[in-house]
């Protein structure tokens, strides 16, 4: 009948299971993430506009100084925040020499690095009609067509009539979204250029070079630019809850067997007694198991009653004594303090029984520590077992 009691009362306890398990599907979103492939948000973008030189040797603003500037970049969105591209721009130039004008043709080319500020501060979005792109990059440049006679080396004295020089850029790209293929832009962008550019070179450093352009950009791809967004699910909450629940049931399902013992041990005891009301050498061997939480040596309302059990067993068996030995799992610190910890569990359990009327010279306590794990399950070696003898 007490077999069959504890079969109903796991099946309760199991009945819990399902109820927790449906919290999975509550999962939490997390960070948002976009993909794309490395073929898509590719884009080619043609410009036109003006420069201006500031030429060490003569670097006021100067409307004689303005000339055309052409431009062509290839690019590619790594992702919707930041990108690269390969720019390469051009034209003539104007420069002033021996109180004259004169005018060399150059091109650069460079890899800048592009970041979508919007994108980043106000979130993605892939139809944005307006976005702000500032950008930085390096390259070479190359000159060419310096008139013989004014252009002299600054080293060795020998005329040359085209240069190579160094050169970084930086800038702010404002563009503007007609369509998912097609964009206009108007491009602010700084050149620093090694000095020798206008064959003069009074220094080591660089010449700035102002323009401003505009284009129009062409995105490839059947989608244009855009982003896939996925938001990933974190089970990892519901999961955890689970375990805990898991090892809860595994508690209370260990609490009914402890108490199921004792009352066999009771039922034995009582059978004994009165097949054999003359003589009772000793009581039956049990091991009620009294569970702890972690660190703990409190003893649970459902704990009680089986000590309370025991203590009955005991005032059935005046001649009967119990041993009590403290336990502690071994993954959860050091091995001297889950030794006290695991004699204070034995007294613990002593006081509980005393209080129930066993007198205190039955009683044996010992504190085993994690030198011996009666358990698989460490988080079940957090036990006092009693021995009745």
């Amino acid at each position: 009948m007490k077999r069959f009691l504890l079969l109903l009362t796991l099946c309760g306890l199991l009945s819990v299971a399902p109820a927790q398990a449906q919290k999975v599907e509550e999962a939490l979103p997390t960070q948002e993430f976009y993909k794309h492939s490395w073929k898509d948000n590719w884009y080619l973008q043609l410009s036109a506009g003006a420069q201006h030189p500031l030429f060490s040797s003569y670097n006021r603003i100067d409307k004689d100084k303005i000339s055309a500037l052409y431009g062509a970049s290839l690019g590619h969105w790594v992702t919707p925040k930041w990108g690269f591209r390969l720019r390469g721009q051009g034209g003539p130039l104007h420069y002033h020499y021996s109180e004259n004008w004169k005018k060399i043709k150059y091109m650069n080319l460079g890899l800048e690095f592009t970041w979508d500020l919007l994108n980043t501060v106000s979130g993605v979005n892939d139809n944005r009609v307006f976005s702000l792109i500032p950008y930085l990059g390096v390259g070479g440049t190359y000159a060419w067509g310096y008139e013989p006679y004014c252009a002299p080396s600054a080293f060795d004295g020998y005329p040359r009539t085209k240069q190579l020089a160094l050169n970084a850029s930086v800038g702010f790209e404002f563009r503007f979204r007609c369509s998912k293929h097609v964009d206009l832009f108007v491009d602010v962008r700084g050149t620093a250029i090694g000095e020798n550019l206008d064959n003069r070179q009074w220094k080591p450093g660089f010449d700035p070079i102002l323009s401003a352009s505009g284009g129009i950009s062409i995105n490839f791809g059947k989608d244009g630019r855009h982003s896939t967004k996925y938001v990933p699910k974190d089970y990892s909450g519901q999961i955890d809850e689970l375990n805990n629940n898991i090892n809860s049931l595994r508690g209370e399902l260990a609490d009914k067997e402890s108490q199921l013992r004792a009352k066999e041990a009771e039922l034995q005891a009582e059978k004994q007694r009165v097949a054999e009301p003359a003589q009772v050498d000793q009581a039956p061997v049990v091991i009620p198991a009294i569970r702890f939480k972690f660190d703990s040596y409190s003893i649970s309302a459902n704990d009680k009653i089986t000590i309370y059990d025991v203590a009955e067993v005991l005032k059935a068996n005046e001649d009967a004594t119990v041993t009590i030995k403290g336990y502690a799992d071994k993954n959860t610190g050091s091995a001297e303090y889950n030794k006290r910890l695991s004699e204070n569990r034995a007294e613990a359990v002593k006081k509980a029984l005393v209080s129930y009327g066993i007198d205190e010279s039955r009683i044996s306590t010992e504190g085993v520590g994690v030198s011996n794990q009666p358990y698989s399950n460490n988080k079940w070696n957090r036990v006092a077992l009693i021995s009745i003898k």
